[in-house]
């Protein structure tokens, strides 16, 4: 799996999450964290994603050459959203448009040079979190997204 230069490498059995976020090895060593701690958290996410894949009837989507338009609500790290579009980068998409509600303003130049559009309805200069921008801001259960997802395929 890749990594940043200085970063943890992660074992060639995840080649096709190569993106999962990694850390360098001053960050980890700060923090106490070995190669071996985020080889086990690493496959665990890997085996959460094939589980809920599985779960929510959804297949990998042939992208190259195809407009993508990647959905978040909202940015705070990015780390996520950085993994997500370094994914679809390995596709080769035409393009990638990347729309969110909310990002902190010091991450706009960031992203914008990550994909080809990026929409962004507010950027505050000051951001904590991205539930603060919103009145009402549950977590969304597996249960619900397997219900919408079927009345997607009934449509």
């Amino acid at each position: 799996m890749g990594c940043s230069p200085g970063g943890y490498p992660i074992s060639q059995a995840y080649t096709k999450y190569r993106t999962l976020p990694s850390i360098t090895d001053d960050v980890a060593a700060k923090l106490g964290i070995t190669n071996e701690y985020i080889e086990r958290k690493a496959l665990e996410r890997i085996r959460e994603i094939e589980e809920r894949k599985q779960k929510f009837g959804v297949s990998d989507v042939d992208l190259y050459n195809r407009d993508v338009i990647l959905v978040d609500d909202g940015i705070a790290t990015g780390l996520t959203v950085k993994a997500a579009i370094s994914e679809i980068k390995r596709e080769r998409p035409l393009r990638i448009i990347l729309a969110v509600p909310v990002m902190p303003e010091d991450k706009i130049e960031e992203f914008s040079s990550l994909v080809d559009d990026l929409i962004v309805l507010y950027a505050p200069t000051f951001f904590n979190a991205v539930g603060q921008f919103y009145q009402y801001f549950p977590q969304v259960e597996d249960e619900e997204v397997i219900k919408i997802l079927r009345e997607l395929n009934e449509r």
